[in-house]
């Protein structure tokens, strides 16, 4: 065989980063080997890979056609490596989650699946159900657990626990006194899965709101609450501390449904290796009970 999977995982780095300085410094190697491999690589397979600029390198026609089999080929030669006759668990996961999940759910599943999965590493970012999206659209990311609805034809969306928003003011807060239409909503970002439910509920169950201030991280959002700048909606799991020590108070939107599920996603061309299966049957079978939130 011409190939090998070193000029394979080259073709893949500079394809993903479109930039051969990059790759090679995530690949710990040196330009002069990146381009030496990727020459022979387009060799090998007779095709030209990329059109190059001054400064980039994108991927031509053939090219994209040719990545999915890469990907494939090198994700194949992956889990031979990981192979243990003793059936136990080996590899390397990059995962995402969406905010509420990334904080309050995974690193709790993580540590007990890296107890029973002592051979596994995993890498997780955390951001909103738009940057886990996209890191899985791209191959960034292995699996994603987001919190609002992905719609890309290239994911699959594969339900896992039901989740809801609660809406929460501080203690003090005077219930009677409030007008849904008054500017003193303190809500996450565009793009964020929290936002996404909140607007649909409200907007189904017809009640007016206006947003005071947005913020991109739910700690800063439960601050901005404590401190009495206006009311919030996260999710139960990010305020049931508080509210159980009596620093936060549920308030009534018995209209508005704020129920929501939380997803894996995944790419429908990925393939699947043993630690991603691992993953997801102790995310479903063990990580609710190892994460304390109830069935």
């Amino acid at each position: 065989m011409k190939v090998t999977l070193r000029q394979i995982e080259v073709f893949l780095a500079v394809a993903n980063f479109s930039h051969v300085g990059k790759a090679a410094e995530a690949l710990n190697i040196s330009q002069s080997a990146v381009s030496m491999a990727l020459s022979q690589f387009e060799e090998a397979v007779s095709e030209k890979l990329f059109d190059r600029s001054s400064r980039k390198i994108f991927l031509n026609d053939a090219g994209k056609k040719l990545l999915p089999f890469a990907r494939k080929a090198y994700e194949a030669a992956a889990e031979v490596e990981n192979f243990r006759s003793d059936g136990r668990v080996k590899g390397r996961l990059k995962i995402g989650a969406s905010t509420t999940i990334g904080n309050y759910l995974l690193p709790f599943i993580i540590g007990g699946f890296a107890e029973k999965f002592p051979d596994t590493e995993i890498v997780m970012e955390v951001g909103n159900t738009a940057v886990i999206s996209k890191g899985v659209m791209e191959h960034e990311l292995d699996l994603g657990f987001t919190e609002g609805p992905v719609d890309e034809d290239e994911i699959t969306e594969f339900f896992w626990r039901k989740d809801k928003l609660t809406v929460f003011a501080p203690v003090s807060f005077i219930e009677e006194n409030y007008k849904p239409d008054k500017p003193v909503w303190i809500i996450r970002e565009k793009g964020s899965g929290t936002r996404e439910v909140f607007e649909s509920a409200m907007e189904k169950a017809d009640i007016g709101f206006k947003i005071k201030m947005e913020l991109g991280h739910t700690e800063a959002i439960k601050k901005a609450v404590e401190a009495g700048l206006g009311i919030g909606c996260l999710s139960e799991l990010a305020v049931s501390g508080e509210i159980g020590r009596g620093v936060f108070r549920r308030l009534n939107f018995k209209n508005a449904d704020f129920s929501r599920d939380l997803n894996f996603i995944f790419r429908k061309d990925k393939h699947f290796t043993a630690s991603m299966k691992a993953l997801i049957d102790y995310c479903l079978k063990e990580g609710i009970k190892t994460a304390g939130y109830p069935d």
